[in-house]
């Protein structure tokens, strides 16, 4: 099984979430909310076709695999079969707030991969047979940020009531 890990380094929301984890008795309701952001930021990138973090549009299909898989036609990117999609998943507890996939290919798709990157077939072809760009569905942009504080805030709030 393949794993990969992004973090997100933004140092106002680090502090804010180290804040709401040492004061607030049971920070659990709040990381529950914010792997909604998660969750809401992937189903975003998914539906726009484009980078969460940055807005950018994830690269067309090439014209190659477009010809060798015509049915690709108008389909919707990272999409054919749903099973990346419908394979991300949430969790969380009392420090952490995630999101994830366990699919296999995952990670070429968020990341890209050159030609021949993995290797290649029984009979010497690259494995990928061609580069493949990185569309990145996996992270969050400045609103989910500021989604993320207005949770960390309310919590803290709420804890000093």
């Amino acid at each position: 099984m393949s794993y990969i890990e992004i973090t997100h380094n933004s140092d106002e929301v680090l502090r804010a979430l180290n804040r709401l984890v040492r004061r607030v008795d049971d920070p659990a309701p709040a990381m529950e909310r914010i792997a909604g952001v998660l969750e809401e930021a992937t189903a975003r990138a998914f539906a726009t076709e484009s980078d969460p973090e940055t807005g950018v549009a994830w690269d067309p299909l090439s014209e190659v695999t477009l010809a060798l898989r015509p049915y690709r036609q108008g389909g919707a990117l990272l999409q054919d079969a749903g099973t990346l999609r419908g394979s991300i998943s949430t969790d969380y507890g009392q420090d952490f707030a995630q999101i994830g996939t366990n699919v296999p290919y995952a990670p070429t798709h968020q990341f890209g991969a050159q030609q021949g990157e993995f290797g290649t077939t029984s009979r010497g072809g690259p494995i990928p047979w061609g580069d493949i760009p990185a569309r990145p569905f996996l992270g969050i942009g400045p609103e989910d940020e500021r989604d993320i504080l207005q949770i960390a805030a309310e919590h803290l709030a709420g804890a000093f009531k």
